[in-house]
């Protein structure tokens, strides 16, 4: 699911109208160009549009000017005429006295899905890092909040601690290197940066499974990194934003309401993961005390 669909929904339920038409025209190639719409409602100079959705050129593209149906903008592909163009434009009050703008709702959006994913965690990635020869702390992947399991020529590689390798052997960081490493660590070290043990020998490849951020700022098609049945509940988060906001929409009810489903939908999705083994059974405890929290 991407950013547009969950938008959308948002927009419904604030009853502002979204772009859904065609284009009428073609475009004949990349670059500035003029084209008719089957309809120009709630389009506004300054608005971003999906073009091609769904389809191998689908796009995003900001209204430079608009007269009668015919918007102008920058394209960065070729369109037949006919291909849909969709957008929760937020119209209402749009240009000089909006309700709420694109990229408002969008920020609230970036927010909310980070937030979901630092409190539940799914692994919705194996990102792939180089390591060796003979060093044994390296950077992990951007963007990484929490590994939860590394892989080296199709085999898990162990979790293990420092302190632990310190009892079983002192001098443990002067052993042979080889490939590929037994056992991985994270403790007494920089919370960006993970370590292997032996060092590798020579350069591996390794596969690390982790639960992501998404620290840069989100367009209409960006694909969320929440997993598909879970992006209903980011629009609860974004509403309570909304709702919050000083203005004619301001609901201080209505903000409390969706917060409050926003953590009941991540209690939901934890004890979804925990239950098919996707979160280790350990970390239930949390999910108890986060269930306890809203039930009494």
């Amino acid at each position: 699911m991407n950013a547009r669909e969950v938008l959308e929904d948002c927009s419904y339920i604030l009853l502002q109208p979204i772009v859904s038409t065609m284009l009428v025209g073609a475009v004949a190639a990349a670059g500035v160009a003029s084209v008719a719409l089957g309809s120009a409602d709630s389009i506004y100079i300054g608005a971003q549009l999906v073009v091609d959705v769904a389809g191998a050129n689908e796009e995003v593209i900001t209204v430079t000017n608009l007269a009668g149906s015919t918007i102008t903008a920058t394209f960065a592909y070729a369109h037949a005429a006919g291909v849909t163009v969709r957008a929760p434009t937020f119209p209402k009050g749009q240009i000089t006295h909006p309700l709420f703008t694109q990229d408002e709702l969008l920020g609230y959006l970036q927010d909310s899905q980070n937030e979901f994913l630092a409190a539940v965690e799914p692994v919705v990635y194996i990102l792939p890092l180089t390591i060796g020869p003979a060093a044994f702390i390296y950077d992990q992947p951007a963007n990484v909040i929490d590994v939860k399991r590394i892989e080296a020529r199709g085999q898990g590689v162990d979790e293990e601690s420092q302190s632990l390798l310190d009892m079983d052997n002192p001098q443990w960081m002067y052993d042979t290197p080889s490939d590929p490493p037994d056992h991985w660590f994270r403790d007494r070290m920089d919370v960006k940066k993970i370590g292997f043990h032996p060092a590798p020998a020579n350069t591996v490849s390794v596969g690390i499974w982790a639960s992501l951020s998404y620290p840069t700022a989100l367009a209409l098609n960006t694909i969320l990194l929440v997993p598909e049945p879970f992006c209903h509940i980011l629009k609860y988060e974004v509403l309570s934003h909304v709702f919050k906001k000083d203005g004619e929409q301001k609901d201080p009810m209505r903000a409390k309401y969706c917060s409050r489903m926003f953590q009941v939908g991540i209690i939901a999705s934890l004890k979804f993961i925990i239950g098919t083994g996707l979160r280790q059974l350990g970390e239930s405890a949390e999910l108890h005390q986060g269930i306890g929290r809203f039930t009494s």
